[in-house]
């Protein structure tokens, strides 16, 4: 071991000097100088980060740099990430209220709509039934309904009556003989369409009513009235009122047919 450590000393002594100079006791002298010098650099504080890369050493302080780095890249990250958190729950509040606004200007719209192009139900066409009235029989006959609004008519309510009797009758309601139907099994009409419902007299014809309608009198009245109750979209409820009387009108060539009754108590859509 002695030479080991003798042959490290003199690896360190420049070559310039003669191996003459070293003797056994000038040797130990400088081993133990060295061995001081060692321990003073040990006992000394350890050298600063700048100390270090100034003089070299400390190959992996890049590392740090590299760490520091990617801490930073990280922070920057976050922070983006936050702001678009934000920014996107901004939006997405914006949009329900976008949302909202458009529903209520749709709704207000719509609404508007239907009250410009209301649904309107319109009775044409009142007419018997193919064939003769014949006595002692329940005189049956038919009318159009048609839709001609500009929205959709759900019919509730049609209550349909006739009356027969002299010149001097006159159409009135009569409440208790009201036989009115259900909205079950009446239609919905859309804009521009039509339909058929039925109508008869409450009670079997006699013989003299038989050969007034057939011959068509002058001094007797036949009326078919009633009245049609229907909902638009926004379910106002609304009602036509209709009355025809059935005679021989000079104005349509003396022929036949139900004619409108000129009063608008009765002829009316509402």
């Amino acid at each position: 071991m002695r030479r080991l450590f003798i042959a490290a000393c003199m690896a360190v002594v420049p070559a310039s000097l003669p191996l003459s100079h070293f003797d056994g006791s000038s040797l130990g002298a400088n081993a133990v100088q060295m061995q001081a010098r060692l321990l003073h650099q040990q006992a000394q504080s350890p050298p600063t980060r700048s100390q270090m890369l100034n003089t070299g050493l400390g190959p992996d302080w890049w590392l740090v740099y590299v760490t520091e780095a990617l801490v930073l890249v990280t922070a920057v990250q976050l922070g983006l990430f936050y702001w678009q958190l934000r920014l996107i729950r901004s939006s997405v509040i914006d949009c329900a209220e976008l949302a909202r606004n458009a529903s209520a200007e749709t709704k207000l719209a719509r609404q508007a709509f239907i009250h410009t192009q209301r649904p309107i139900i319109r009775v044409r066409n009142v007419r018997f039934r193919e064939g003769h009235p014949q006595s002692n029989t329940i005189l049956e006959g038919e009318f159009d309904l048609v839709n001609v609004g500009g929205t959709t008519a759900r019919i509730i309510s049609c209550d349909c009556r006739t009356m027969l009797g002299p010149e001097s009758l006159y159409p009135r309601w009569a409440e208790n003989s009201a036989n009115p139907r259900s909205a079950e099994g009446l239609p919905v009409l859309d804009p521009g369409v039509h339909t058929s419902l039925p109508w008869t007299t409450e009670r079997p014809l006699t013989d003299r009513q038989c050969q007034a309608i057939v011959a068509v009198a002058s001094n007797f009245r036949f009326y078919v009235f009633g009245r049609i109750t229907y909902l638009d979209d926004l379910d106002i409820s609304r009602t036509t009122g209709f009355c025809r009387r059935w005679g021989e009108f000079q104005g349509r060539g003396g022929v036949a047919l139900f004619e409108k009754f000129p009063s608008q108590d009765w002829e009316y859509e509402d």
